[in-house]
């Protein structure tokens, strides 16, 4: 916070413990503080305490990080009355690697205290189950049916821990894919990866999440940035339709969402099966609006068949099926390996 406002003639002005901690800061290549004619950096909300503080240490890179829970909430509890004394606005949680396990411990810590304010959990549910099944085609579309409930798990640990102290405490997901941090460029650029991409999206709009944060770089993973680059023209703010995850766990998903604002629907279909096509019969019940236009989009290898692990000439093609669809009844039809979009647009 001192950082945020600070210049660097200012530097100078401040008192030498101040001096001391500003000094000691290490942000790469960049400036520790802002030059005199910057503006104010906006301010952060959301700061989480510490990093994954169950971790014993990886190999090459940490040794020794782990903290035993009792010795993190005291720390917790020091820190954040420090913070909230600067700016009592800010929300501030714990940052551990999975809610359920040894993570689990160090949030009952501070479900236990009264003494500590817990706004939000923050955690990185990886899913090694899918980096794991590599190669096993089975095994990965095993995988993916049982990402979403792999995830509901996670966000059903951290509100039971919390339904006492907080039960309308956030969750964020601040470190997350369908593999793992330290998966492989094959498994990272595949259509398994991009559907798992896409399934997470969805499971984390059903289980309320306030947000996640993709681990690392779609940017450079085109299957997963064209992913998101759906999600951010289609799915609007609505989430309308789930279908497929229960009551049995089939290996295709239906989600349906919706953007009142642009009077857009979208119908997503996944289908997680590498050898078989799915064809699903719906319709579009009760639909208010006259439609003006529907395109139906598909993510898969454009020069072959798509399989789970494809991770090559992967991309979306687009098709103009206006004339002919049907809102009373309609297929969806979802390629093996392919995730597929029909996006409505009502007409203004």
């Amino acid at each position: 916070m001192m950082v945020r406002s600070a210049t660097r003639r200012q530097l100078r002005q401040l008192t030498p413990a101040d001096a001391a901690i500003v000094q000691s800061l290490q942000w790469g290549d960049k400036a520790r503080l802002r030059a005199d004619d910057e503006p104010v950096t906006p301010a952060v909300t959301y700061w989480e305490i510490g990093s994954e503080p169950e971790l014993p240490q990886i190999p090459g890179f940490i040794n020794n990080h782990r903290v035993a829970p009792e010795k993190y909430c005291s720390r917790y509890r020091t820190i954040t009355r420090a913070m909230r004394a600067v700016d009592p606005t800010i929300k501030t949680g714990p940052c551990i690697m999975y809610a359920t396990g040894p993570g689990a411990d160090y949030l009952r810590a501070l479900a236990g205290d009264p003494t500590t304010q817990v706004d939000f959990v923050s955690y990185h549910p990886y899913y090694y189950a899918m980096k794991n099944a590599w190669g096993d085609v089975p095994a990965m579309q095993t995988a993916l049916q049982n990402f979403k409930h792999y995830l509901a798990g996670q966000a059903n640990a951290v509100r039971q821990i919390f339904q006492t102290k907080n039960p309308a405490v956030q969750l964020i997901a601040s470190e997350w894919d369908a593999s793992s941090w330290d998966a492989t460029p094959a498994q990272m650029l595949s259509m398994a990866e991009a559907l798992g991409l896409a399934e997470g999206i969805f499971s984390f709009a059903e289980q309320g999440l306030a947000t996640a944060n993709y681990w690392e770089d779609p940017v450079g993973k085109p299957p997963c940035y064209m992913v998101f680059q759906a999600i951010q023209s289609h799915m609007g703010s609505r989430l309308l339709l789930s279908a497929g995850a229960t009551p049995t766990n089939q290996d295709w998903r239906v989600y349906a969402t919706c953007s009142p604002a642009t009077r857009q629907l979208a119908v997503w279909g996944l289908n997680f099966n590498d050898r078989s096509a799915r064809a699903l019969q719906l319709r579009l019940a009760n639909y208010p609006y006259r439609i003006a236009r529907v395109a139906s989009m598909a993510l898969g290898v454009t020069n072959a068949v798509s399989h789970l692990q494809s991770n090559s000439h992967i991309a979306w093609r687009a098709t103009d099926i206006t004339k002919t669809f049907k809102s009373a009844g309609f297929t969806l039809n979802i390629d093996a390996a392919t995730l597929k979009v029909l996006v409505v647009q009502a007409a203004r």
